[in-house]
């Protein structure tokens, strides 16, 4: 907010006279540019899945994206919420951000991976439908989410010092 001599501003620069309605911000061309594209990839998504799936695939790709929102809205969510607000309690402002974002990333990780990890579709006489090594593939990103988010860490804490 930067003072000017008909008085004080939003962020906009527009006057700040009503607080209440300067305080929500409008989206700008980028919200509606990144709602046009990813729109238009959503929907060439659902083209292609019509397109290429039987009605018993996109049944079942319904099925597990509903699941997928559900499990997201009601289990995620909450959990991480909670893991959040204690974190926030206890965390110093400058490393908040990083352990939180790294929390956050690292329960969609374990969401998205849980399949694989618990071995859902597996069959004795078909090796190649999960042919990876998943357990040790999700530790590896989530591994890598969290040295990028202690790495973050450092860098904050050493400029805290520093000032």
């Amino acid at each position: 907010m930067t003072a000017v001599a008909d008085g004080p501003t939003d962020w906009s620069g527009s006057p700040a006279d009503n607080r209440a309605e300067s305080a929500v911000p409008r989206p700008g061309p980028w919200s509606w540019i990144g709602l046009a594209l990813g729109g238009a990839i959503m929907a060439y998504a659902v083209w292609g899945a019509v397109q290429a799936f039987s009605t018993t695939e996109q049944l079942g790709l319904a099925r597990w994206l509903v699941g997928s929102a559900i499990a997201h809205d009601f289990v995620l969510a909450p959990v991480v919420t909670v893991i959040g607000l204690v974190l926030a309690r206890f965390l110093p402002v400058s490393v908040r951000g990083p352990v939180l974002g790294a929390t956050a990333i690292s329960g969609i990780v374990l969401l998205v991976s849980w399949p694989a990890l618990r071995g859902y579709g597996l069959r004795a006489g078909n090796p190649s439908i999960l042919p990876h090594d998943y357990p040790r593939n999700a530790a590896i990103v989530l591994g890598l989410v969290w040295a990028v988010a202690l790495v973050v860490v450092a860098v904050r804490l050493i400029r805290v010092r520093r000032r």
